[in-house]
């Protein structure tokens, strides 16, 4: 078969809708949004300079094919809203004009925040896998799901998702390497240099996502 058809093909399968695949091969998302982390990485050096915070996430679609990648980036634009996941919903839909994002998977470096968590749900995002619990700011999803009505509180909020934590050999390392930092903020220890050697060990490694 000739190579250019062969790619024409599979452009033909993957690229349906709104969607729009950044690449024809297949890694693990999570991989692919831990890499992407390492790939611009950022020290305590950087001080104000930097981007944002050492946090990616990774937008699948209903396939297993990865339509785009985005970081953290509060510092760079300042603007406190400018999450990894809150960029990955607004610049895709603002691009490919979706109104939003049904059936499609996101894999994120760090537990979803309150305010990721509820626009996910939002977009019609209905699952989300991250790689590392944050013990502040994490079980959004969890609150946003939790039935008081029978203590005179409220009902679940009706658009929740569902946020599971990815367990692999790195995803122990992290949690491990915070733990024993004695750095209370874990967006602080992520741009440490025992954070970068996690993430440069284990990222290239796809047989330690599961």
């Amino acid at each position: 078969m000739n190579k250019a058809f062969f790619i024409v093909l599979l452009s033909a399968l993957f690229l349906t809708g709104c969607r729009s695949a950044v690449r024809t091969s297949n890694p693990h998302p999570m991989t692919e949004a831990y890499r992407h982390v390492l790939d611009h990485w950022q020290s305590v050096e950087s001080g104000d300079k930097r981007r944002g915070y050492n946090i990616g996430a990774v937008l699948v679609d209903s396939n297993g094919v990865i339509l785009s990648r985005e970081l953290n980036s509060v510092i760079e634009t300042q603007d406190c809203t400018q999450h990894a996941e809150m960029r990955l919903i607004q610049n895709y839909i603002s691009k490919h004009r979706c109104f939003n994002l049904n059936n499609c998977i996101v894999y994120t470096t760090l537990e979803p925040c309150a305010m990721c968590a509820a626009a996910m749900g939002m977009a019609g995002i209905k699952q989300v896998y991250y790689g590392q619990s944050d013990p502040e700011f994490g079980k959004a999803a969890e609150r946003l799901s939790f039935d008081s009505s029978q203590l005179d509180g409220y009902k679940p909020y009706p658009r929740v998702v569902q946020c599971e934590l990815l367990r692999s050999p790195m995803q122990e390392a992290l949690e491990k390497g915070f733990r024993q930092s004695g750095i209370k903020e874990i967006t602080k220890w992520l741009a440490t240099a025992d954070a970068k050697h996690i993430f440069a060990e284990y990222c290239n490694q796809e047989t330690n996502i599961p």
